[in-house]
C-alpha cells in the first residue's frame, strides 16, 4: 500500500494507458522477431557482389537509423559506407557500386523516391538491392531484388525502424559487400537493447525508469538534444522521436556542431520553454567539447540533463540510444495526453 501512494503520477497514467501498455510489451517482441532462421535469400540476393563502395539510400522515415548503421560501419568496415537521403541520385553511382535502397512502403508513383532512384541506380550499372518495411504482408518476402519486411502491428511503424540495424547488416553480410560478421556483432548489440529496454517498461516505477525520467523533465518543453561526438547519429534518431511519438517540437545537435550554435542561446531568457538534454556514451562520459559548451553557457540555458547511454561496443550504444529515444517518447505522450502512433500528416511528410 504504502508503494501504491508513493508512486509518480506517471506511473500512474501509464498503468492505465493501455496503448502504451501493448505498444511498450510489444517492442521487445520488435527487438527479437528478426533471425537468420527466417531468411532463405534467393534471386540477386543470393549472389555474392564485392564493390568499391555501398550506398544506403533512404526515404525521410529511414534515414535517421539508416544513418546510425552507417556510423557503426564506418568504424569496422574497410569498404566506404555513404548514406544519402532520397532526392537526386550521386553522380559516383555506377558499376563499382552497391546500392541499399531502404524505405518505409513502397511509393512507386511519387517522383524522388528511393524506388525510382534504385531502378536510376540500375540503369547506370549499380547493382541495387531494396529494403521495404511494408505495413501488409508475411513477416517478410523476397522478390529478386526487394525485400519487403511487414511491420508488428501492435506497435508504431517509426518506432519499428529499430529493426533496420539487422537487416541492413544482414543484407550486407549476405552479398559479401563487408567482410566480417555484421550479424553476430548486431545480435549481441540486440540482446544488450532488449536487456536494457526490459528496465525502462511501463511497470517500472520511475526512481528506477530512466525513460521516465526523462519524459518528466521534457514535460510541456520543446526538446533540445546535445549528443556527444562518438553518438553523433543519434540527434537525428531522438529528434524523430520526439516529433512523430511525442508529437512535440524538438532539435538536435551533435559536437562540435553543438558548440558552434550556442550563440544561439545568448540573451534568451533561462526559463524558455525548452528541456535541453545531454546525451554521451556511459563508457566515456562527458566529453571536453560537453563541458565547455556546458560552462559556457551556464545560466544561458535551462539546466541540462545528463543522459549516459550504455554498451560496451558502438553498435551496442547506438542501438540502446534508439531504444531510450523511443520509450522516452513514448511517455512523453502520456503525459501529453497524445496517442502514439504518427498521424497521417507526419507520415507523408516522411516518405
Amino acid at each position: 500500500m504504502m508503494m501504491q501512494e508513493g508512486r509518480h503520477p506517471l506511473d500512474e497514467m501509464v498503468a492505465r494507458h493501455k496503448e502504451a501498455q501493448r505498444v511498450c510489451a510489444a517492442f521487445l517482441e520488435v527487438l527479437r522477431m528478426d533471425n537468420e532462421s527466417s531468411l532463405q535469400w534467393r534471386g540477386a540476393w543470393a549472389e555474392k557482389t564485392p564493390a568499391r563502395q555501398v550506398l544506403l539510400m533512404a526515404d525521410g522515415a529511414t534515414f535517421p537509423v539508416v544513418a546510425s548503421v552507417q556510423q557503426w560501419l564506418l568504424s569496422c568496415a574497410s569498404t566506404p559506407v555513404i548514406v544519402h537521403a532520397a532526392g537526386q541520385l550521386p553522380a559516383f553511382v555506377g558499376p563499382d557500386t552497391v546500392v541499399l535502397g531502404i524505405s518505409y512502403s513502397s511509393q512507386p508513383g511519387s517522383s524522388g523516391t528511393v524506388t525510382q532512384l534504385c531502378a536510376a541506380a540500375r540503369q547506370k550499372g549499380a547493382r541495387v538491392h531494396h529494403i521495404i518495411m511494408h505495413k501488409d504482408g508475411g513477416s517478410y518476402d523476397v522478390t529478386d531484388s526487394q525485400l519487403a519486411i511487414s511491420l508488428h502491428k501492435a506497435v508504431p511503424w517509426q518506432i519499428q525502424t529499430i529493426r533496420l540495424w539487422w537487416w541492413v547488416a544482414a543484407a550486407l553480410q549476405q552479398l559479401g559487400v563487408i567482410t566480417g560478421d555484421l550479424v553476430q556483432e548486431i545480435s549481441a548489440a540486440r540482446q544488450a537493447a532488449t536487456t536494457f529496454a526490459e528496465t525502462l517498461l511501463p511497470h517500472v516505477p520511475l526512481q528506477e525508469n530512466l525513460a521516465k525520467q526523462i519524459a518528466v523533465h521534457s514535460y510541456g518543453k520543446a526538446g533540445a538534444f546535445y549528443v556527444a561526438p562518438e553518438l553523433a547519429s543519434l540527434a537525428a534518431i531522438w529528434q524523430q522521436a520526439w516529433q512523430v511519438t511525442a508529437k512535440t517540437v524538438a532539435t538536435a545537435e551533435y559536437y562540435p556542431v553543438a558548440y558552434n550554435a550556442a550563440p544561439g542561446w545568448t540573451g534568451q531568457p533561462i526559463m524558455k520553454p525548452f528541456a535541453v538534454i545531454d546525451i554521451a556514451s556511459e563508457h566515456t562520459g562527458q566529453s571536453t567539447a560537453m563541458k565547455q559548451l556546458a560552462k559556457k553557457l551556464s545560466g544561458q540555458r535551462p539546466q541540462p540533463m545528463l543522459v549516459l547511454v550504455p554498451g560496451k561496443t558502438m553498435a551496442a550504444q547506438l542501438m540502446q540510444g534508439t531504444v531510450l529515444a523511443h520509450l522516452a517518447a513514448s511517455y512523453t505522450a502520456v503525459l501529453h495526453g497524445k496517442p502514439l502512433a504518427a498521424d497521417e500528416v507526419m507520415r507523408r511528410l516522411l516518405a
